[in-house]
């Protein structure tokens, strides 16, 4: 695991993170290659900001379990992620984007996994007391065919002393 600190501490903030992948709806599961086989997860990549600063980070997985896609064209996961960062108010650093990568992953074969779709969010811009739920287009790609399926995901992001 790695932790990474910005190298000024004025006007640094600590923040805490909570994450929920909730589902992926609207699939077309007529293109989906090897049906009973094939598994979808997705991925949290931490981005960078601007100025090349990382924000400390505490990560404990990167990912979502292996799900199917059932036959309402549907993945469900459920699964919440909690991550801390420091983030550096006083410079123009004031985002966190987050890419979310759709993987589909066919389990017999030993084939690497395909990157079905991504999205970016900005966790800054859903800062509050409350948990917010958020739907996401994404273009996603099975079998050849591309068509728009929504992510769904709920944030918390607030101030962490």
């Amino acid at each position: 695991m790695r932790n990474w600190m910005f190298c000024s501490t004025s006007g640094i903030k600590h923040f805490k993170l909570h994450l929920k992948i909730c589902e992926l709806e609207g699939l077309l599961i007529d293109h989906v290659p090897n049906k009973d086989n094939y598994h979808l997860q997705v991925r949290i990549k931490l981005g960078i900001t601007k100025n090349g600063h990382v924000p400390r980070i505490a990560v404990k997985k990167d990912h979502t379990s292996k799900q199917c896609i059932n036959l309402e064209g549907c993945v469900s996961w459920n699964e919440d992620f909690e991550q801390s960062c420091n983030l550096d108010m006083s410079r123009s650093t004031r985002s966190w984007k987050i890419d979310l990568e759709v993987h589909g992953i066919d389990v017999e074969s030993n084939h690497k996994t395909d990157i079905l779709a991504k999205v970016k969010i900005d966790v800054t811009e859903f800062t509050g007391p409350s948990e917010k739920s958020v739907k996401l287009p994404v273009n996603c790609c099975i079998g050849g065919v591309t068509h728009e399926a929504i992510l769904k995901v709920t944030k918390d992001f607030c101030k962490h002393d």
